[in-house]
């Protein structure tokens, strides 16, 4: 494995052929094939983007499981492969190298995204959601949603009243 600590596409894809790498964090950009390389071993060729750059990688994910665009990868194990030569405005580039990453994990330090709203137990405002609902309801039908109506509805449907 080489030295880590600057480590990201740019050094990466300036490596010789054949040389292992790990330890530091891609974005998937675009999700390309998957193909079964044996049975029930999959690869998920894929771009993967850092601030240095772009490639295309080959992800070995093991069952089917397709990767999904914007999610990150940490690297822990990875291979500078040759290329099928790329092909620039006529010209056939035969240095062209991709990735072949074959251990990763997704970080989980990164969360649920932020969705505007905290759906855990305690923070649940019951009746502003049931209010919120019987006034859509209303809005649907073509009525207007008179705040004495939608507060007895609300009560209606919380306590059975």
């Amino acid at each position: 494995m080489t030295d880590t600590k600057q480590m990201n596409i740019a050094s990466v894809l300036a490596m010789p052929i054949s040389q292992k790498f790990g330890g530091f964090d891609v974005v998937v950009k675009h999700c390309h094939k998957m193909y079964e390389v044996s049975k029930g071993k999959w690869q998920h060729q894929v771009s993967i983007s850092d601030s240095s750059g772009d490639a295309l990688a080959d992800v070995n994910v093991g069952t089917y499981k397709p990767l999904q665009r914007g999610v990150a990868l940490h690297i822990t194990v990875g291979i500078v492969q040759a290329g099928v030569p790329e092909k620039v405005k006529g010209e056939t580039k035969p240095d062209f190298k991709k990735i072949y990453i074959d251990q990763f994990t997704i970080p989980s330090d990164i969360g649920e995204p932020d969705r505007g709203y905290n759906y855990s137990s305690e923070s649940r405002d019951i009746p502003g959601m049931v209010r919120h609902g019987v006034t859509c309801s209303y809005i649907q039908a073509g009525k207007e949603p008179v705040k004495q109506n939608v507060l007895k509805w609300t009560k209606f449907i919380i306590d059975g009243e």
